[in-house]
Order: C-alpha cells, then structure tokens, then sequence
C-alpha cells in the first residue's frame, strides 16, 4: 500500500505547511510519526520570537503551566525575544477563585531561554528571586522590559552587564530610587513611569551620561523639578517625551520648549499658566506629530490647540469643549487617531461633520461622550463610501446604543467598526480632576452661535 501523498514530501516543504499552523497546535503532529516529529522539532527551531500574550490571544484561552513549560523546552533555546505578561497564563484556583499562575513559571521560561536572547519583555511577575537568571542573560540583551514585577533597586546589578541595552523599561516597579541610572550609557529609550521614589539626583547623573536618548516617560513622577527639566532640554535628539505632575512654577513648562527634534509629546498639567505660550512655541516649530494632553481647557490654551496642523494622533480626553473649537481644529487632514472621550459638550450631529473633514481618521474615542447618540451613526452612514480607511469608533458608555450596529448591520460594514470595550489607559487613572466640574452639562445639538471666549 502506497504511503500517503503528504509523505512524498520533503522535508522543505513539510517545513513551509507546519509554518501555517500555531505553536500549540504543532505537538500534537509530533505524534503522528516519526518523520514529523523531526519536521516538528525542525520547525521549533525556526521560532525567533515566544510570545506568550499572543498565544493566548491566538487561541481565546490562556497557556497553562505544563503547557508553558512545554513551550519554554520547545523553543525557548532558538529565541531571540521573549514576552510574558501575567495575564497570559493560567494557574490554579487560589482563594479567592481567581485562576493565578505559579511565580516560578517565569522562572523555568527564563532557564530555558538563556541561550539567545537579546529581547526581554516581562510584566506582572515578582522577579525579585530571578535576579541571578537575568545577569546570566544580560550580556546580549538589547532590550529590557521588567514591568510591574516588584523590583527595587537590586537590578542595577543585571543593567550594569547590559552593556548592548538600548532601551530600558522599569514602568510600575515602585520601589525603584535609581540609584544604578549614572552607571547606563548610551540608551535610547528610558521609561520611568511610575517610578514614585526615584530620586532627582540619580537621574540628572543619567541624563549627562546618554545625550542620544531618544524616549524618556517620567509620567506619574512627582520628583521633576527645575533641574530636571534643564538637562531633559539639553537631549538634542529626545523625539518623544511622556512627563507629569508639571503644576509647582509657572515658568517649569516654557524651559522644554525649544526641544529640537521632538514629535510625540504626551504632558500632563494643572495650573500652569505658560501652557498655551508652551503651546504656541510648538506650534510654530511644526514638528509635533503626537500630542496627547490633559489639562484644564481654558479658552486660550484651546485656541493654542486648534492651531496645530501636522498632527497624527490627538489625545485631549476629560476635556470638555464645544463644538465650534472642534470645528476650528487646523488638523483635519493629518488626524488619524481622535481622543475626546468624557467630554459633556460635543454632540453628534458636529461631530459627524468633524469626522467627514477628516480623511484619514482611523480612530475616535468618543467613551463617555453622553452627548454622542445614535443620531451621529445615522448621520455618517450614508457618507462612509466616500471615505478611503477604515474607521474605528471606541463608544463604551457613550449613548450610542449597541443595537444600532444590528439595525444597519454594522457588524460586517467595510468603512466603520464599533469597539465597546470598558478598557482605559492606565494613565487616566491618575489624573487630577477637579470635583467641581462633576455636575451635569446641558448642551443641545445646535449650537451654532455658540462662541467660546478665545481672547
């Protein structure tokens, strides 16, 4: 009896049909012969990335332990990058019913994955017992993401071997006082955010030593003082920089303004006066590309804002304004992605004449816009074959009703796409609002004549 034609085939193009099958799908051809046990371990070796969010996320149910490990022995020696967020796997049932996974997983991954890596990217794990794994693999590694993993300033020892590291991320880890920050040369990309307890002091001495920084994030760091702020001005090359807690000297804001090369700038403020002359000057410098804002929108640092030309992305989410400074909004024909969400002032009938005027919008958060109905997909429908991309409306607790994507049969539509999804970006968690400004805003839908007080 002749073996079956899959048989006759070989090894190169057994290699390119197990390539169209997921990781976790590839052990059980393991077991069907012997020959595909080869091709299997052959196809193993291929693998230059472990992804374990995206295994979870591919297959809709997270990777349990025996499973991981299995995945680790399999691929963890080929693999240039590495990532494993908590949420990616499941454990067992603790007291409280939650499905928490094993600490020590991360640690068997790590053993297995020493060989090769030059990416790391961890987040939710309690690391602080894996220190000697990490120096064991630093060497190589060009990239370190230790996010959320309880570390203090023990670290440091596996940052100094880094000698090839590039870009660094320690975002969550409280504990951290920086005191290893002088010791790092040459990074690229440094994010800090939420680092609570880092010290002034330690993170001048790191500024003098890397000139070439690209990425700073220091959001959520109350430590940022004068001195700060002058040697963040003096990194000639920064492109994006993510900074908070700006409230103390009217001043602080107007010595950032001369950054030469920056285009992503994400800057949260409260009483700061100079905002829309800071505002003004990176209007005329015609760089920025990504500004994601949250402030007090005051009549005159929202004029500054309706003067930006060239944005990309524009994030200004609880702040409320009305229609007509959405309207003046200079940016119409660069806008791809549009935060508005919480704002209690823009209604849908201008909103869906915005989002005609802007051609290669993407994306618009519009939750919590209580004043976003039904009336603005209605509105849009007819005109959406005009539009060339794809549009994404994020419309949680909007009062967009979800059975209007049913009534229009949206759910399949070509140009737009509904997102209900509740989840928020960690930083608004943090952000300062004034209770006063709780109280419920009566707008009605034409309000043409409506003038906010520019001058």
């Amino acid at each position: 009896m002749d073996p079956p034609p899959i048989f006759k085939l070989n090894t190169d193009c057994l290699l390119e049909i197990f390539s169209y099958f997921h990781l976790r799908e590839i052990e059980p051809l393991e077991l069907v012969c012997k020959r595909f046990q080869e091709v299997a371990q052959d196809a193993y070796r291929r693998y230059r990335t472990l992804d374990f969010d995206k295994l979870k996320d591919d297959c809709f149910y997270p990777v349990m332990l025996t499973e991981a490990k299995q995945i680790a022995r399999w691929v963890g020696p080929h693999v240039s990058t590495l990532k494993a967020k908590r949420e990616a796997f499941k454990g067992y049932d603790d007291e409280a019913g939650r499905h928490e996974p094993d600490e020590n997983i991360i640690e068997y991954i790590l053993s297995k994955c020493t060989k090769n890596l030059e990416h790391i990217v961890i987040e939710g794990f309690n690391l602080s017992s894996c220190i000697g794994l990490l120096c064991e693999i630093a060497d190589n590694l060009k990239t370190i993401k230790l996010e959320r993993c309880q570390l203090n300033d023990d670290i440091g020892v596996v940052l100094k071997r880094a000698t090839k590291l590039e870009s660094l991320s320690l975002r969550g880890n409280e504990k951290i006082l920086g005191t290893f920050l002088p010791d790092l040369k040459n990074l690229q990309e440094l994010n800090l955010q939420g680092c609570q307890k880092l010290h002034a002091n330690h993170f001048i001495a790191f500024c003098r030593s890397n000139g070439n920084l690209r990425y700073l994030n220091l959001i959520s760091w109350e430590n940022v003082n004068q001195k700060c702020l002058r040697k963040i001005r003096g990194l000639q090359f920064l492109e994006t920089l993510k900074i908070g807690h700006l409230m103390n000297k009217s001043g602080d804001l107007l010595i950032l303004k001369d950054l030469p090369r920056l285009q992503d700038l994400e800057l949260r403020c409260t009483n700061v006066d100079k905002l829309p002359t800071f505002l003004d000057s990176l209007v005329t410098s015609e760089r920025l590309r990504y500004l994601d804002l949250y402030f007090r929108g005051t009549p005159r640092a929202l004029k500054s804002l309706t003067m930006f030309k060239s944005l990309k992305l524009l994030d200004i989410g609880h702040a409320d304004f009305r229609n007509p400074v959405l309207m003046k909004l200079s940016c119409k024909d660069t806008l791809e992605e549009l935060n508005i969400s919480q704002n209690r002032c823009i209604t849908s009938k201008f909103l869906c004449q915005f989002v005609l005027q802007c051609p290669k919008l993407k994306l618009i958060d519009i939750r919590e816009c209580r004043n976003i109905s039904d009336k603005f997909v209605e509105d849009l429908l007819p005109h959406l074959h005009e539009r060339s991309v794809h549009l994404e409306v994020k419309a949680a607790q909007s009062k967009i009703s979800k059975d209007v994507e049913w009534k229009y049969n949206l759910h399949t539509h070509p140009k737009i796409q509904f997102n209900w999804s509740h989840e928020c970006p960690e930083h608004l968690f943090t952000y300062f609002w004034d209770d006063s400004c709780d109280e419920e805003i009566d707008v009605e839908d034409d309000d043409e004549d409506y003038h906010p007080g520019f001058d």
